[in-house]
């Protein structure tokens, strides 16, 4: 949106114009309907005078003077003892609040510390079982003897000595490139 300004001359113009029309008047009906609330409000009495201001000036501020000294009065005050045992119970109290949140505080890294040892541990043994995986598979002893009670089936069965696993072969192969 672009805005465009008046020249001089049209601006000159524009004031010339306004000047010369009526200005804008109020209602008729509005000068007297104020001047009728105007007096009605002095016809009522509503001036007070001066010393009757003061008088109730006065009554004001002596109800806050005797507000202020029935507060004082009836507040409780306590003496040192009294201070001195109350700050020592709210200050033990603090110290019992602290120590239980230190406790739990220290419950929860004692648990967190378990738990990585856990975990780490529970790394290692993995990390461990998978080194003698690797051991055995590239040392070639990966397959296991067969025990005595194994021994004593194979022998029983003389076509599952002949017949071999193709895996077993491949694995034989693969060591002796490794070899």
């Amino acid at each position: 949106m672009k805005w465009e300004y008046l020249s001089d001359e049209e601006l000159d113009q524009l004031v010339k114009e306004i000047e010369a029309e009526p200005l804008c008047q109020a209602p008729e009906y509005l000068k007297p309907m104020i001047l009728d609330k105007a007096k009605a409000y002095d016809r009522s009495g509503h001036k007070t005078s001066a010393g009757m201001q003061l008088f109730a000036y006065s009554v004001k501020i002596m109800a806050a003077a005797a507000a202020a000294v029935i507060v004082i009065l009836t507040v409780p005050v306590m003496d040192k003892a009294q201070s001195l045992d109350y700050m020592e119970q709210s200050a033990q109290a603090e110290l019992e609040q602290m120590r239980d949140r230190a406790a739990d505080r220290e419950q929860a890294q004692i648990q967190d510390r378990t738990e990585n040892m856990n975990r780490v541990n529970v790394r290692r043994a993995r990390e461990e079982e998978l080194a003698g995986f690797r051991e055995s598979f590239f040392t070639g002893r990966w397959r296991e003897e067969p025990g005595e009670e194994e021994e004593g089936q194979n022998s029983d069965d003389s076509d599952k000595e002949r017949s071999e696993d193709t895996g077993i072969d491949i694995l034989d192969w693969f060591h002796e490139i490794i070899k």
